[in-house]
């Protein structure tokens, strides 16, 4: 991995770190956890210059597109942890086991964090979470709020947000007045921002630590949430309507909700900036939230190109 990312960046590169704990490695989650802490100390992963703690899909997934950003961007100076909750499909651990991502989040993010603030204050790799889809779910639902995510992180990626996701609902409540559903705006976008295609303007004030959600308007993971069986949802509303989403789309009562659940059966098997795939934009998503190795804009959009093409690779089942 580390020649790849020297050849396509034309830097010196590490090879990338990544620990992750299956079910059948502990009996318990706590046990799980401590084995990812044991491997991050013997691999040196609290010694590089990104920590990313990555919650996984349902079925213990993580999406490589995204691993793959974040570790070309920082020249392989990364480690990247994360541990499985379950073997099934994402939609399954949501009705079946809500509550095991979310446990498995926090599980993890406690055991390496307690680790972490043992180092020297000048000396720590940059703390960051990650989750796609359930897995946003289960790293929103480790803090109380957005202040306390920003207090105990230094940034946070939350790709293809599920709407029952509580932090997510407060922000979109809360957002800018005349910003859409499908990107809002909140507090002029100080603190937390959303992101939904390579391009979008992020530029003006954005505080660190930051926090970015990458949304798209036909996302049916999103948008599925019980209230479309019978309320009329704002993103349908013509004046908030998302630039994909067809124009012959109508609300009616349970029937887009079961058009939305059926859309979201096939959610990654769409182009990029559409749906559930996000690959043309996590690696400016990445860069906006954790910076880069200092590549130069060349090296920067040679990356970009690449993980654009993964949009390419069929999709695994969350």
């Amino acid at each position: 991995m580390a020649s790849e990312i020297s050849a396509l960046t034309g830097v010196e590169a590490r090879e990338p770190i990544r620990v992750y704990a299956g079910l059948e490695s502990a009996p318990t989650m706590r046990e799980r956890a401590a084995l990812v802490v044991a491997e991050l100390e013997r691999t040196g992963g609290f010694e590089r210059s990104v920590l990313a703690v990555a919650t996984t899909t349902g079925s213990g997934w993580l999406e490589p597109q995204t691993v793959d950003a974040l570790e070309y961007l920082h020249a392989g100076d990364t480690a990247i942890a994360a541990m499985q909750y379950a073997y099934t499909p994402s939609w399954v651990s949501f009705v079946f086991d809500p509550d095991a991502p979310v446990d498995a989040a926090a599980v993890l993010f406690d055991a390496i964090e307690a680790r972490w603030q043992q180092l020297p204050a000048d000396d720590r790799p940059m703390l960051v979470v990650y989750g796609l889809s359930l897995g946003a779910h289960g790293s929103q639902a480790v803090f109380d709020d957005v202040d306390e995510l920003r207090s105990r992180t230094d940034g946070a990626l939350f790709v293809g947000s599920p709407g029952g996701a509580p932090m997510w609902q407060t922000l979109q409540a809360a957002r800018d007045a005349g910003s859409p559903a499908w990107q809002p705006v909140l507090d002029g976008g100080r603190e937390v921002r959303w992101l939904s295609r390579d391009g979008d303007d992020i530029s003006g004030v954005w505080d660190r630590p930051r926090v970015l959600y990458l949304q798209h308007a036909t996302d049916p993971v999103t948008w599925l949430v019980p209230e479309l069986l019978w309320s009329a949802p704002e993103w349908l509303d013509e004046a908030q309507r998302g630039p994909d989403v067809s124009p012959s789309m109508r609300w009616m009562p349970v029937i887009t909700a079961v058009q939305v659940t059926i859309d979201m059966l096939g959610g990654e098997a769409v182009p990029a900036r559409h749906g559930h795939n996000y690959g043309d934009v996590v690696t400016t998503a990445w860069r906006a939230v954790t910076g880069d190795a200092g590549l130069d804009a060349d090296a920067v959009e040679r990356i970009r190109d690449l993980i654009a093409t993964y949009a390419s690779i069929p999709p695994y089942a969350e």
